[in-house]
């Protein structure tokens, strides 16, 4: 598995100081889901954040899986499926994409299944997989929501989806 540090996140391209260093430290020997906490607090979007998190255990290309998931965020910038679940039903896909020994008609029955599971499990922890539910706002304009504070507490409640979406997402297909 190939692991890069975002160049977003250095503080040159050429960054090999000890913040690098402990930077690529902590990704390594934290959890998956904290590694999505952290693409979140640095900028990503929430269905950015989940894929890019676990992109390197399916060998996906890192600039890759950020643009493909660019547009799920903020509830695909309409309110509709978290990006945080949305981002798991990529990353499904692609996991049982690359189950060989299934068909084509049993892997979409799989990833019904385990899509299925996904969101009984993420609803029965957070109530909902609609974004304006999770959160209470209306993202498809960034000017509707201008309280800071405000945006702090969505930032921090949609940390915790971005979190327990991997969670989820790692607990099913640690079963599979």
């Amino acid at each position: 598995m190939s692991w890069s540090i975002p160049n977003s996140w250095l503080k040159s391209k050429s960054d090999v100081t000890p913040w690098g260093l402990r930077f690529f430290y902590y990704f390594l020997m934290n959890g998956v889901e904290n590694r999505a906490a952290e693409y979140f607090k640095h900028g990503y979007n929430c269905a950015q954040s989940v894929i890019l998190s676990l992109a390197p255990s399916l060998n996906i290309d890192l600039k890759v899986a950020e643009s493909i998931a660019h547009g799920f965020g903020g509830g695909m910038g309409a309110q509709n499926t978290c990006g945080a679940v949305s981002a798991a039903y990529m990353i499904v896909g692609l996991y049982v994409g690359k189950l060989d020994n299934l068909s084509e008609q049993a892997r979409k029955n799989e990833v019904t299944r385990l899509m299925a599971a996904y969101n009984r499990e993420f609803n029965e922890q957070y109530g909902s997989i609609n974004c304006r539910s999770l959160t209470g706002e209306d993202f498809s304009s960034l000017d509707k929501v201008k309280d800071e504070a405000k945006w702090g507490d969505i930032h921090q409640n949609c940390t915790q989806y971005v979190k327990g979406s991997v969670i989820i997402l790692e607990d099913l297909l640690k079963k599979k």
